[in-house]
């Protein structure tokens, strides 16, 4: 599946393609959107029912809406060493927030050997992400969207550490710049089976 999450320095669309991205660390601040698109990218791995998706989380609380779907399970982040055993065909796991995980267990996870029907979704505010050895993954920076709309290429050097040209500093130097779509805790992804009522939306 190839899902559009938001779009990159240049204005171009940014997706997630579960058929060739096997890693991906999800990367920002504090609130700026890690767990919500995490949840967005699994309510989307298992829209196919033969998959299932496994959730290592701080803040469990935070997938609620997701424990009564029978193919989720969700447990808390000092259970990660549960996602150290291979995962089963068509299985996603998510690890949110991997910078509170020990830095050998977290590139264990991260860097299992894994069949090419599953992927693992990882959230960092950077120093995990920077430990990760990242050759393999795929590092998304989700960057808040610049005032008035200006490319982001355009964006001068900012408070929290974003310089318009060269990225966040303190980032691994890899990491895909993505102003990502805006979406909210009911967002849930429309799939190209089902039938929109653009009347009512």
């Amino acid at each position: 599946m190839k899902v559009s999450i938001g779009h990159g320095m240049d204005g171009s669309p940014v997706h997630v393609q579960t058929t060739i991205d096997w890693v991906v660390v999800l990367l920002s601040d504090p609130g700026q959107g890690k767990t919500t698109l995490a949840r967005y990218l699994t309510r989307w791995w298992i829209a196919d029912s033969r998959r299932t998706a496994r959730i290592f989380a701080t803040r469990p609380h935070e997938y609620t809406d997701l424990m009564t779907v029978r193919s989720v399970v969700v447990l808390p982040l000092v259970d990660v060493d549960r996602a150290l055993v291979a995962p089963s065909s068509g299985e996603l796991t998510v690890i949110d927030t991997v910078d509170t995980v020990p830095v050998p267990t977290a590139r264990l996870v991260v860097h299992r050997r894994v069949r090419a029907d599953v992927l693992t979704i990882v959230t960092s505010s950077g120093p995990g992400a920077r430990e990760l050895e990242p050759d393999g993954c795929r590092c998304l920076g989700l960057v808040p969207r610049p005032p008035g709309g200006r490319p982001l290429t355009a964006a001068p050097r900012r408070s929290d550490g974003w310089d318009g040209l060269q990225g966040r500093l303190d980032w691994p130097s890899d990491v895909e710049a993505v102003v990502p779509d805006i979406r909210g805790a009911r967002d849930l992804p429309v799939h190209r089976w089902q039938v929109v009522d653009r009347a009512a939306g």
